[in-house]
């Protein structure tokens, strides 16, 4: 018989042992046969990203299946749409935009990446301003860094209730852009990520590193708070929260408003002038191709033609008249070939004419209806209607063909233009890819060369300060200390006044 006490627990027989596995086998078939019930297409996103517990749980209820742990917020995912808080939108709102230290922004402008804001620090000089506090706080600046013309169409739509979304394509072509989205909303994407160029130090006096945390993003810490074993101090800060020093060198080249005024003027003027002379090009080739075309489907009318004025009951139509002089005038302006000329078929002059005027039919008089005379006349302009019919179809088809003719002129104008269209999008296109590629090389360039400067910095300090320490430094004389006339050889043949003063020199010292 087991027996229990407070001291001493008995170990438990294999009867028992089988039992407790039989009953966990059972609770696991049980427990994955209801996660598969409740497992959807729509709740998998949920169960993969799920929330890690927090360290401060308690055990029970972590064992315990139908209440889930309290939880923190796993890191945002690469890419992911988030909506923005209450102190994000306090610097988006706003129309003049704000820094890190909630001052309107410093704007600078390049050539490379158009106007540049900055924390407004960086809009005057240190030495300009007289108060030691206002001194002090030029010296230092926040991260704040962000290209004015893709911020502003991103602040745009946060305004219209858009999210946020971290593969922002802009934040490829600059470090420190990403660096302050990253901070500021607190997400995490593929691009390069990279504070400014000058980085505080911590209570260790050695300068911070960057990390991220899973519910405040971006943090700059201790260099060692993340090595094990190694001495660290307690120095964190959020990225925008951190007093950065003011740099000495720029990452871009900044230039004056009127240079910027002045070249983005030129650049302009030159892509005009390019684009229309290649679109004029184009209109004279094609107008050529369509007055061909139009020349071979268009009637033959002989400049010598006249029109019969002996034909009676007829009116003369003159906007077919202009039309065939407007006809006859562009194929003698037109430079055709001689065999194309040739090769059309002359076609028989249409006979221009109009309805017949009435004539007065008297119903006085029965026998008026039965006479030969008047009867011949009706004969003759019924005739005279039947022709007028057939000439005015005559006229209508030449029309029809005219129409036909610039139908088809028109069609071809706008399959070249959606095709010249499809190139020019397919260009421009690629031209925004080269674009970001170029922008990227050069950010990255201009990345290496300022921490070259930057180190070249450091070591001009540190070579000063050891001339200075050399010149300070006491000359050694390389005699005994003594007798000031035998030289100090190697330690192991030192001077002869070392072996027999040493015990009064160790006395001496202590």
């Amino acid at each position: 018989m087991d027996t229990y006490n407070h001291t001493r627990t008995l170990r438990p027989t294999q009867r028992d042992t089988t039992t407790i596995a039989t009953q966990w086998t059972s609770w696991a078939n049980d427990q994955v046969q209801h996660d598969s019930d409740h497992s959807t297409v729509d709740a998998l996103p949920e169960r993969l990203h799920r929330s890690i517990p927090s360290d401060h749980t308690d055990r029970s209820s972590v064992s315990s299946i139908s209440s889930p742990p309290p939880s923190v917020s796993l890191e945002p995912r690469k890419g992911q749409a988030i909506v923005p808080t209450k102190e994000q939108l306090d610097i988006i709102l706003p129309e003049t935009p704000l820094c890190f230290c909630h001052k309107p922004a410093h704007r600078a402008y390049t050539l490379e990446y158009g106007p540049i804001l900055e924390c407004n620090s960086l809009g005057t000089e240190p030495e300009d301003s007289t108060p030691e506090l206002n001194r002090l706080q030029r010296r230092f600046i926040c991260g704040f860094h962000v290209h004015e013309l893709s911020w502003s169409t991103f602040c745009d739509r946060i305004r219209q209730g858009h999210t946020i979304y971290a593969e922002h394509p802009e934040l490829r072509t600059c470090s420190l852009y990403n660096f302050t989205y990253c901070a500021m909303f607190r997400v995490t994407n593929s691009y390069s990520v990279h504070p400014p160029i000058a980085l505080p130090q911590c209570f260790c006096h050695r300068p911070v590193s960057m990390r991220v945390h899973p519910r405040d993003g971006l943090q700059l810490v201790c260099k060692n708070a993340q090595i094990d074993g190694a001495r660290k101090c307690s120095w964190v800060l959020k990225a925008c929260d951190v007093a950065f020093p003011r740099p000495k060198f720029s990452l871009h080249t900044y230039v004056s408003h009127d240079d910027y005024i002045q070249q983005k003027q030129r650049t302009l003027e030159e892509i005009r002038k390019k684009e229309s002379q290649s679109r004029e090009t184009v209109e004279d080739e094609q107008q050529h191709k369509f007055d061909l075309l139009a020349t071979l489907s268009a009637s033959f009318t002989p400049s010598n033609t006249t029109l019969p004025d002996n034909t009676p009951n007829e009116v003369i139509d003159f906007d077919q008249l202009a039309i065939q002089e407007k006809e006859r005038q562009r194929q003698r302006a037109l430079v055709v070939p001689t065999c194309v000329m040739m090769a059309k078929k002359p076609k028989q002059p249409a006979l221009l004419s109009s309805s017949s005027s009435s004539s007065t039919v008297s119903t006085s008089s029965s026998l008026a209806i039965q006479d030969p005379d008047y009867q011949s006349a009706l004969v003759k302009e019924n005739a005279e209607l039947k022709q007028a019919i057939v000439n005015e179809q005559k006229i209508r088809k030449m029309a029809l063909d005219e129409m036909k003719v610039e139908r088809d002129k028109l069609k071809l104008q706008l399959s070249r233009a959606e095709i010249l269209n499809y190139r020019i999008q397919s260009t421009k296109e690629e031209q925004a890819v080269l674009l970001r590629n170029c922008q990227e090389k050069i950010q990255q360039m201009e990345l290496s060369v300022v921490d070259v400067m930057h180190e070249k910095v450091i070591l001009q300090e540190k070579v000063l300060a050891l001339m200075e320490e050399k010149e300070n430094a006491p000359t050694k004389d390389p005699h005994c200390i003594l007798c000031f006339t035998q030289p100090i050889e190697h330690c192991l043949i030192p001077c002869f006044h070392y072996g027999k003063l040493i015990p009064l020199l160790f006395s001496l010292c202590n």
